[in-house]
């Protein structure tokens, strides 16, 4: 489960260690000398309780683990003869805590803050920095339109072209519905006026939009 894998295919992996062929930090094989279960059979000691971040290439996600690797030996021998290694998933209790770190560094951050464009650049630079986005852009009501107030790491022509989405007519008025609400386009809009499906698996229960791929909608 923490793999994503069945237990056939994980036991048809070939390496010492078959979770390290899919998963790392950054995709890379596991650095030998550190390897846990390697230290275990090496020094024929007990290595608990040590916590690993890793990237499951199956799945597509980051994941943490507290690694237990506990030596076992042959009557007589004094070198082991294989190593029992089990993996815990810590990453639920690991995301709770950065989820309030960021909290508190978050508040602080406004708490510097004297005005409303100091405040919201700050933000800007702060999301872009927790999410690892390549973009990030912050949009604030302004009559009945909500343009973009900052971007990071968009280009100026799509900040241009995308800056307002508030439908307009040919006269640029902005075209409203029956009710008289303005008609807001694309998926700002839709999330603005609560138009979501909390059960497709892209949107949140509050109407938060996630993807990972804009080219695949």
């Amino acid at each position: 489960r923490i793999f994503g894998l069945t237990r056939q295919e994980f036991l048809r992996r070939s390496s010492f260690d078959p979770a390290w062929d899919v998963v790392h930090e950054d995709g890379s094989p596991f650095p030998g000398e550190e390897h846990p279960s390697i230290v275990a059979l090496r020094t024929g000691r007990p290595i608990k309780n040590v916590v690993a971040g890793i990237y499951n290439r199956v799945i597509q996600d980051r994941l943490w683990v507290v690694i237990n690797a506990i030596p076992q030996f042959q009557q007589g021998e004094e070198r082991p003869c294989r190593v029992f290694v089990t993996l815990h998933d810590m990453t639920s209790l690991k995301n709770a805590e950065r989820e309030q770190e960021a909290t508190v560094d978050f508040l602080r951050l406004l708490n510097t803050c004297k005005t409303k464009e100091e405040m919201v650049s700050g933000a800007a630079e702060f999301f872009q920095r927790e999410s690892g986005c390549e973009a990030v852009g912050i949009r604030l009501k302004e009559g009945d339109d909500y343009p973009y107030f900052e971007t990071i790491g968009f280009p100026m022509a799509f900040v241009r072209s995308e800056n307002h989405i508030c439908a307009r007519d040919q006269q640029v008025e902005a075209l409203r519905d029956g009710v008289g609400n303005p008609v807001l386009e694309c998926m700002c809009g839709n999330v603005i006026f609560g138009r979501f499906d909390p059960f497709k698996p892209f949107f949140t229960s509050s109407g938060s939009f996630w993807t990972n791929s804009t080219s695949e909608l």
